[in-house]
Order: structure tokens, then C-alpha cells, then sequence
């Protein structure tokens, strides 16, 4: 009789890579940054207070429905050989003039009551991102009206990585790795994290998300959801997202 082979269990083997943490950095983004280096820093964060012109963001996003209000992408790095684009349609990257530029572009229609804060904030993750991942091709800064269109199941983005913040509204639900009951994740999504192992951020926060792409990840990216309060109709949320992607997909 042949003697039986013992075959490691892999979901025990793939449960000790999970170590990704979810961390408070200090109340700069020099200091998320830092942090951001760190191999099981997968969602870096620093809390700011509420944006000093709330009332005015909130009177503001008022007017929209759910989607983009602006959204500028630029070419930062050499295309992957074979990825779909190959950039030509986009501005390049060329010292500092082209990000100034988007970055002045995505803000021009907004108040000017808050419109310098969004720029500073998009062009300081901007260039953060930039540093932590030199290599994805892509960079894409987007304001967002979120409401009814938002994605409140558990999941991990495809993305290398995103950084959001939230200007009026509540903040993204994350979880660290080992918080995450994978084996429900997909068939009983919203009870995969248990309230105590999530941490949601607060309006104004600034976050960094490390998606599947990130280089070196451990396992999967960050694990996080949109917020799900209950309220009818839900309250409005003003985005800031800056992705950095591998892959830029076109229409």
C-alpha cells in the first residue's frame, strides 16, 4: 500500500501571510508616508478634524447626483510592454508642470472657499504615491459625489493603489487581514469582518489604501468597504481618490 503523503493545509499556509494591518500614522502626511514603507502597513491613515469649510462642501455637493465631478489621469511611467493603452492620449508626466497642472484642473469648478485645500491635498498624495510606487504607469486624481452608488461589500481593489478621503460624509470601513473571516467573504460578505475588527475613518481623514498591485504584497490588498449606515436616503459624500494603476483600461 503507498504510504500517504501529508499535504500541508493552504488555507492555514495563506492565513500566516495575512498580516496586513491597518495603521494610524501621525497627523502628516510625511508621517503616512514613513509608514507606508513598512511590508504590513496595508491601509495607512491620519485623522485632520472635520475640513474647516464643511458647511460650505456639504451646501456645495448638495446640487449633485452619484458620479465623477472631475477627473484628470497622466502617464507617470513607462507602459508595461502587452497592458491595454499605450498612453499616447494622455499627458506625460515632464517635471512637475504636468501634475500642477491636473491637479489645478481637477479643482477649477469648486468654490473657491475650498478649492486650494483640494488641490494641496490631491497634489501631496499625488506626489507621495508617486515616490512609494515609481514604476505603475498610470496616476488618476477624481472628485466623486457618492450616495446611492456605492459598494458596501467587503473587497480588495485590483488597483496598485488608491488614497481617499472623504471632505464631508462618513469615511471608509477597513479591516486588517487578520480580522477578515475569508472563508465568508464572498458568500456572507457582511459578516466577514466583525464590528470590532473594523475601523472606519472620519470625515476629512487621510487614507492609503495598498490594492493587489502594490508591489511585494503580502496576499491580497487592503480589505475595505464604502459605509452603510442605515440612512435613507444616505447622506452625500464629496471623494478625493488618487489611484495609481498598472493597467489603464479604455473604453
Amino acid at each position: 500500500m503507498a504510504a500517504l503523503l501529508s499535504v500541508p493545509n493552504m488555507s492555514l499556509i495563506s492565513a500566516t501571510k495575512r498580516k496586513g494591518l491597518v495603521i494610524r500614522a501621525k497627523d502628516s502626511y510625511v508621517e503616512l508616508e514613513a509608514v507606508a514603507h513598512q511590508r504590513d502597513a496595508k491601509g495607512v491613515y491620519f485623522e485632520r478634524g472635520p475640513h474647516q469649510r464643511e458647511a460650505d462642501i456639504q451646501q456645495w455637493v448638495a446640487q449633485y447626483s452619484d458620479g465623477d465631478i472631475s477627473c484628470q489621469t497622466l502617464l507617470v511611467a513607462p507602459p508595461v510592454q502587452g497592458n491595454t493603452g499605450s498612453g499616447e492620449d494622455y499627458p506625460k508626466l515632464e517635471g512637475t508642470s504636468a501634475l500642477d497642472a491636473a491637479c489645478a484642473k481637477l479643482v477649477a469648478e469648486l468654490p473657491c472657499s475650498f478649492r486650494e485645500s483640494v488641490r494641496c491635498d490631491a497634489q501631496s498624495i499625488a506626489e507621495m504615491c508617486l515616490r512609494l510606487c515609481p514604476a505603475a504607469p498610470w496616476l488618476t486624481i477624481k472628485l466623486e459625489v457618492q450616495q446611492h452608488n456605492a459598494c458596501t461589500r467587503w473587497h480588495q481593489d485590483s488597483l496598485v493603489s488608491r488614497a481617499i478621503i472623504c471632505y464631508t460624509g462618513p469615511g471608509t470601513c477597513t479591516a486588517a487581514d487578520q480580522s477578515v473571516r475569508w472563508d465568508k467573504i464572498k458568500r456572507y460578505n457582511e459578516t466577514c469582518v466583525p464590528c470590532a475588527g473594523m475601523t472606519q475613518m472620519s470625515t476629512n481623514a487621510v487614507l492609503l489604501m495598498k490594492g493587489i498591485a502594490w508591489p511585494w504584497i503580502q496576499g491580497k490588498g487592503l480589505t475595505h468597504k464604502s459605509p452603510d449606515d442605515g440612512i435613507n436616503p444616505p447622506p452625500k459624500r464629496l471623494l478625493l481618490k488618487v489611484d495609481l494603476e498598472n493597467v489603464r483600461h479604455i473604453n
